[in-house]
């Protein structure tokens, strides 16, 4: 039975008016698929953080909601109507609100918080490069040699930092914001993996030639307490599909409603 004020809303119409403050719980309006917001919800289940869902329709933006930030998801609203905007910034309220629940996903060793912040463009940088093949529909050989170099790179700082009976980047316990910034692109390109664009982008790319990134995200899917923030295969490849059958160069807004396993 789903708690009385955590019901997820969806805003699905450009017509669609802004929801009362939830004078109970925040809320974390978002969509599913969007990586940026799915950070937030990895860092909010690491803290065992409770919160209200508000899907929305990125391809039909609301006024309110482009009046707020211009309509881009992460937007984290507190019940006296305070909001919270981009991704790093939640995450890092995550550790600062709510220290006695869950886990830090901040490193204990101020060295490896210093690691981790210079290693957090690498998912950056991975993410742009296939973004790349992505919004071309089609095989380039010179993307193709561009994403496996930023995929090498993520590979070797974690060859470099690896510990036995770890997956995770800096080889702690529990995984911390750079296994989920890491995650983010990762489970992306995973997800190419038998979908339409699987001969397009996943067969050049060979991302199970990359064994620690192929580790970090089955690390990262296979925590219990990230089951119900994690992007799931089946909608991000539902949104794949729509995204194929545009012309090149033409992105599809992440739209509702999204098909879930």
């Amino acid at each position: 039975m789903v708690e009385q004020g955590l019901e997820t809303i969806y805003i699905e119409e450009e017509t669609t008016p802004k929801p009362a403050l939830n004078e109970k719980y925040p809320r974390l309006y978002g969509h599913h698929n969007c990586p940026f917001v799915e950070k937030v919800r990895l860092a909010f289940a690491a803290r065992n953080a409770v919160y209200q869902k508000c899907e929305v329709d990125l391809g039909k933006k609301t006024p309110w909601h482009l009046a707020i930030n211009g309509g881009l998801v992460p937007i984290y609203e507190f019940p006296d109507g305070t909001q919270l905007l981009e991704s790093k910034i939640l995450m890092d309220y995550a550790e600062e609100a709510f220290p006695e629940q869950g886990y830090s996903t901040l490193p204990v060793d101020p060295v490896q918080r210093a690691l981790m912040r210079l290693a957090i463009p690498l998912s950056e940088q991975l993410f742009s490069a296939f973004y790349t093949m992505f919004m071309k529909k089609a095989h380039d050989e010179s993307d193709v040699k561009n994403t496996k170099e930023k995929l090498q790179k993520m590979e070797d700082f974690l060859v470099q930092n690896h510990k036995d009976g770890s997956s995770f980047a800096l080889g702690t316990e529990n995984p911390t914001q750079l296994d989920i910034h890491f995650h983010a692109p990762l489970s992306r390109l995973e997800f190419f993996r038998n979908s339409c664009f699987h001969d397009e982008i996943f067969e050049p790319i060979g991302f199970d030639d990359y064994p620690l990134c192929k580790a970090l995200f089955e690390a990262v899917q296979a925590r219990p307490e990230f089951e119900h923030a994690l992007t799931k295969r089946r909608p991000h490849q539902y949104y794949l599909e729509k995204m194929k059958e545009t012309p090149s160069g033409h992105k599809v807004q992440l739209f509702l409603p999204h098909v879930l396993e």
